[in-house]
């Protein structure tokens, strides 16, 4: 049977990306005439056999449409969004907007950038012959200008648009910019010369948006009465409610504009666009929306009241507004100081090897000055840093340096980068070097800089247990936090100087507790510390919490053992803490084995067997995979198991894990000799209490092996 005029036929395939799966199963129920197309070959022979050319048209029309609603009212897909809910994902928002930023700063209007894009999306709809048309006759007849009527178009570029814009495809949208660019300027063009008629007629404007949502993304809308959020794609409204509503939409976004407001770029698009009787006018990326009301309009209409709102305060974060700042460090003059600011921006976003191949591509230009090439290496570096590569970071940054050797160029920066490169290697006297080198260099009205530098050098004072230079660097730390704090542009560097007085308090304690054995000073410091991470966010992973937490639990131990409540709750937090990180360093899991070992022995205070097991199983479970570095935590783990286990009688389930620790223990030292026999005579022990005799002599042979 052939669809009727009304029929919505509806192309559905994951890799054309024209419409979410389950948005394709809420279609099929909606009416019973609906066809749904699963590979656009269906689609041209459905549409092939419809004779009547206005009912082609229609059909169109409302493929468009429907795909239009999917790619901006897709409000629950966490994979795929199109309003962002700012309460909730204000960063992303603000990264978003920092590449529309980065973007329209570039130079897009270069055939480099024409071919880069018309390349990609030939290679993604290398499939289909209709879009490779279309690509065709857009590289032979696009001109700037043509921005709005193309994107209007039924055809690749509104899909693959959208596509990048709601699943944030930033390597996507990178390759876009010619176009996109073109469409932002060309709605800003149109919005400047209009806005002051818009003004004389509207006080507050009227746009609509018709949809078809699901009852989950409705109570959504409901629940969010009263919360600001934003596009992420172009949303395209219409100025007449009739025409938003002719698609059988259970849902009308009403849109209220207030033309005073200047934050939010809108045009009235009709003159220009492919389908001008949708009276469409389209918002550019970003725009800003408070939602007012949710309500019934009738049994299956609803009617979604938004205002536009102005750049709300909260949008003006201040760690923000200095990120891009940040990026663009080092960069005036530059000839590729955008794509190198873009580059740097995906290795923000976690994206390292696409920066890293980004980066390099900018290397093979063929025209490049000294600096350029500086400024390439050294971003390189980072990502390698931050990718946590750290031979290949060295590489890059040495690099630098070389290039430094040859040219004058500002060298703090890298020094730096070469100081922590070498810290996270472990080359703490390198890494001494590098940092007090920075030092000698640094002007001495940089008091931010010089804080962090004596906060670094003392933090590897600290882990090479050097504590009379580690506490010497942290009180430089603190006098320059004296000074600075009534610095007025005192923002994110702010953490380095705290870092300084967190480290001081943390080492003093330390100082208390192993040479003085003051442990009540001690605690008093370490406290002091706690409060200072906890009060000011200062920036440090999870083991510092642990180590404060275990440090205060072994002062309480030493001075009093039998508060066994107190004990288990410092010793417990720092589990809890290191439970969760995965470390690859011998150092960090050893104070992990003295932690357990110390639960398990309080737990047997209060004969608590069974609390004692069940925290060395969870996290054992969490080691899973046996590495150099936590074998002997694993070992340690099985080897408390079993022993409480043989407490409990258990002796099959004592035998296996002291099993499994023997397995991992090594065989290099008298003392490891010593421990793998007392294993044995455990095990011994336990297969003769539970007369199984042949296992018990067995292992009473190994023991007397190590003994003679």
């Amino acid at each position: 049977m052939l669809p009727s005029p009304t029929t919505n036929v509806l192309p559905n395939h994951r890799t054309t990306e024209e419409m979410d799966t389950d948005k394709a199963s809420n279609l099929e129920n909606l009416h019973d005439h609906i066809r749904l197309c699963y590979t656009i070959d269906q689609l041209a022979d459905l549409t092939g056999n419809i004779e009547d050319d206005h009912k082609i048209i229609l059909i169109k029309k409302q493929i468009r449409s429907l795909l239009r609603h999917l790619s901006i009212f897709s409000l629950i897909n966490n994979s795929s969004k199109s309003f962002r809910d700012l309460h909730e994902d204000l960063l992303e928002y603000l990264y978003l907007k920092l590449l529309r930023d980065l973007l329209m700063s570039m130079d897009t209007q270069t055939e480099e950038s024409k071919q880069e894009m018309i390349n990609y999306c030939r290679s993604y709809y290398h499939y289909n012959s209709t879009c490779l048309k279309q690509i065709d006759k857009f590289e032979e007849n696009y001109k700037s200008s043509d921005a709005i009527h193309w994107f209007t178009k039924d055809c690749f570029l509104f899909r693959f648009v959208n596509k990048a814009l709601r699943t944030e495809d930033v390597e996507s949208l990178f390759k876009l910019r010619y176009f996109l660019v073109d469409l932002c300027k060309n709605l800003k063009f149109v919005y400047d010369n209009n806005i002051l008629i818009y003004q004389d007629l509207f006080e507050t404007l009227e746009v609509y948006r018709g949809v078809n949502l699901s009852e989950k993304d409705i109570n959504q809308l409901k629940h969010s009465i009263g919360k600001n959020i934003a596009t992420n794609g172009y949303l395209s409204t219409s100025l007449f409610r009739i025409i938003a509503e002719k698609f059988t939409a259970n849902v009308l976004f009403k849109i209220k504009i207030d033309t005073s407001l200047k934050n939010i770029v809108y045009a009235y698009v009709s003159t220009q666009s492919a389908i001008p009787d949708e009276e469409e006018v389209l918002f550019d990326l970003g725009a800003l929306f408070q939602i007012q009301n949710v309500e019934q309009e009738e049994e299956n209409k609803w009617i979604v009241t938004m205002i536009t709102i102005n750049n709300t305060e909260y949008l003006h974060d201040d760690d923000f507004v200095s990120e891009l700042d940040r990026l663009q460090i080092n960069t005036t003059g530059l000839n590729i100081k955008c794509e190198l600011v873009f580059g740097r921006f995906l290795t923000e976003l976690c994206k390292y090897d696409k920066g890293i191949e980004y980066l390099e591509k900018l290397l093979q230009r063929t025209i490049l000055k000294d600096y350029d090439k500086y400024s390439i290496f050294i971003a390189i570096a980072e990502a390698y840093f931050l990718k946590k590569d750290f031979d290949d970071a060295l590489l890059y940054a040495m690099e630098c340096l070389d290039l430094y050797s040859h040219y004058l160029m500002s060298i703090s920066d890298d020094l730096v980068l070469v100081a922590n490169i070498y810290l996270m290697r472990m080359e703490y006297d390198l890494a001494i070097e590098f940092y007090e080198n920075v030092l000698k260099i640094t002007s001495i009205d940089n008091i931010s800089k010089i804080a962090e530098l004596h906060w670094y050098i003392g933090y590897i004072y600290d882990k090479k247990q050097n504590y009379l230079y580690a506490l010497k660097h942290c009180q430089q730390s603190i006098e320059i936090l004296n000074e600075f704090e009534s610095s007025t542009n005192f923002n994110r560097s702010k953490m380095y100087p705290m870092k300084g007085v967190h480290l001081a308090d943390k080492t003093f304690g330390f100082f208390y507790m192993t040479l003085k054995f003051e442990y009540e000073l001690a605690v008093t410091y370490y406290e002091k510390s706690l409060t200072l991470i906890n009060e000011n966010e200062i920036q440090n992973d999870k083991t510092e919490i642990a180590y404060l937490n275990y440090s205060i639990g072994r002062c309480f131990y030493k001075i009093d053992q039998s508060n066994i409540e107190l004990l288990l709750e410092y010793y417990n937090k720092a589990l809890d803490l290191y439970e969760i990180c995965f470390f690859e360093n011998e150092f960090e899991n050893n104070k992990i084995i003295d932690i357990v070992k110390t639960v398990v022995l309080l737990y047997t205070k209060r004969k608590k067997y069974e609390l004692a097991i069940e925290r060395c199983q969870k996290i054992l479970l969490i080691n899973k995979t046996v590495t150099s570095h936590n074998k002997n935590l694993i070992s340690c783990l099985n080897e408390e198991i079993g022993k409480l286990y043989g407490i409990e009688k258990n002796n099959i389930l004592a035998c296996t894990y002291l099993k499994n620790a023997l397995q991992l223990k090594p065989y290099e030292t008298q003392n490891d000799q010593i421990q793998i026999a007392d294993l044995n005579a455990s095990i011994g022990h336990y297969y003769a209490e539970n007369n199984e005799n042949n296992l018990a002599i067995e292992h009473s042979l190994i023991i007397h092996h190590f003994l003679f």
